[in-house]
């Protein structure tokens, strides 16, 4: 997996990452990020942000695997919520975006033709194939190639941090599990999508990693793992798709 190189911006006083392969290729992007001055910042104030000059997309995120369509004619704008844990679109007025707390925020991005997509995966979006699924939905949706296609996996929990029981650990293959103790295991969700986009088509070259650790960068990120019935935020990932000469 290639990592990704990050960059940390600012948004009307919302601190942010960002990530060089999507940059790059001019799709305006980015994970909100814990603020130590303000550590109970609810999502609701990134969203009002993202929303004064764009019509933004927000997501329920129950747990599916239902990847939503997004475009002009959508009727559920902030502050409504679409219930689904993935979007797309290829309209540059509009922003979509996810949260996470610990789960994987993957970024996806179409040059030809633009657009992109968010899809937000636990372990039982993963379980259920939901980023390989999410991605040949895009590809019949828009007529790309997946190999032509850029993604970035975004910050979330490391397996060194993610113990799960048998009921959890038994959906997952070998390969992607540590036995720690009779019944837990170390789970590692990142490389579980990392094989699932591959597996989907697109190149193993075109797929990037944030290795940053959701629970064990408090100076940055909320985690439920580390913070329990105390969080009180999420990062939001966010990207517009742009146009041709952002890029």
């Amino acid at each position: 997996m290639r990592e990704a190189a990050i960059k940390l911006i600012s948004i009307q006083g919302i601190r942010a990452m960002t990530f060089a392969p999507l940059n790059e290729i001019g799709f305006r992007h980015g994970l909100s990020l814990r603020d130590e001055d303000r550590p109970d910042m609810f999502e609701e104030q990134v969203y009002r942000i993202l929303s004064r000059n764009r019509k933004l997309a927000v997501t329920e995120q129950i747990h599916s695997t239902f990847l939503a369509a997004v475009d002009r004619h959508s009727q559920n704008w902030y502050p409504r919520r679409i219930a689904a844990d993935a979007l797309m679109t290829g309209d540059p007025d509009i922003v979509l975006s996810i949260h996470t707390a610990d789960c994987v925020p993957i970024f996806l991005a179409s040059r030809s033709p633009r657009a992109a997509a968010l899809i937000h995966c636990g372990w039982r979006g993963t379980a259920r194939n939901f980023a390989a699924q999410a991605l040949n939905d895009f590809v019949r949706y828009y007529g790309v190639r997946a190999k032509d296609m850029t993604a970035v996996i975004g910050p979330s929990i490391c397996q060194n941090c993610y113990p799960v029981g048998p009921e959890v650990a038994e959906l997952f293959d070998e390969d992607l599990k540590l036995r720690i103790e009779d019944h837990r295991w170390l789970l590692d969700l990142k490389r579980a999508n990392f094989l699932q986009l591959a597996s989907a088509g697109m190149s193993e070259e075109n797929i990037y990693l944030c290795p940053l650790c959701t629970r064990c960068r408090p100076d940055l990120f909320y985690s439920y793992r580390r913070q329990g019935q105390d969080l009180r935020g999420k990062m939001i990932s966010f990207i517009e798709v742009g146009t041709d000469e952002t890029s």
